[in-house]
């Protein structure tokens, strides 16, 4: 997790600190920082454009976390997925 905090914050790169957090929730899937990694992964991909991990984060989010303090971004993505 403070890996994709020092790529993002310190090197400027999203792709980076998106491998960063997608690693962290390999190796720690329910660690206490889950659902914040979690929340990050789905702004920094909306950011760089890719709408459809931001949505598959997004359920994933919802599923683990239905009333995180993101929950109600993670809807929002999740309606637009609904037809």
């Amino acid at each position: 997790y403070y890996l994709a905090r020092i790529a993002l914050d310190g090197h400027r790169s999203s792709g980076e600190a998106i491998r960063w957090l997608r690693t962290f929730l390999q190796e720690d899937p329910g660690g206490e920082l889950a659902a914040s990694a979690r929340a990050r992964l789905i702004d920094l991909l909306q950011r760089t454009g890719d709408r459809a991990g931001a949505r598959q984060t997004a359920f994933e989010y919802l599923r683990l976390h239905p009333n995180g303090p993101h929950a109600p971004l993670a809807r929002s993505l999740t309606a637009e997925a609904t037809p």
